[in-house]
């Protein structure tokens, strides 16, 4: 029997979900510097606990753009870093260090993009 256009992907077209352990051990640094600054925010001090905690999610939300450009480029590890940084960043003093953070990891992940697009390909094609 062959197969028409409208019965769909077969098994053998569709892709697998990432199992529980990959992502784990993908993305166990953002899991790692989450739940440290979640106990940091747990021990401070009265008001000190929501400006530390929107910081938190702010450098959240603002480090995800460099870790999906970065993701989109191939440079996870580039874009993990930058998660990280900007988790951290946000959960010391909020948008003040996030903002040129993610900048700076922009830049960074930009300039190795080009760099990678001009390098010489095989030519035996």
């Amino acid at each position: 029997m062959t197969s028409s256009p409208s019965e769909g992907p077969k098994n053998s077209d569709l892709q697998k979900p990432a199992d529980l352990k990959t992502f784990f051990t993908q993305y166990r640094f953002i899991l790692i510097a989450a739940f440290l600054c979640i106990v940091v925010i747990l021990l401070l001090p009265g008001r000190m606990k929501l400006h530390a905690f929107s910081g938190l999610l702010s450098g959240t939300l603002v480090g995800l753009v460099p870790f999906f450009v970065a993701k989109f480029y191939q440079q996870v590890r580039t874009g993990t870093l930058a998660l990280v940084a900007c988790m951290l960043g946000g959960c010391v003093s909020g948008l003040f260090l996030v903002l040129p953070l993610a900048l700076t990891f922009l830049v960074i992940i930009s300039l190795r993009a080009n760099r990678q697009d001009h390098t010489p390909k095989n030519s035996g094609e």
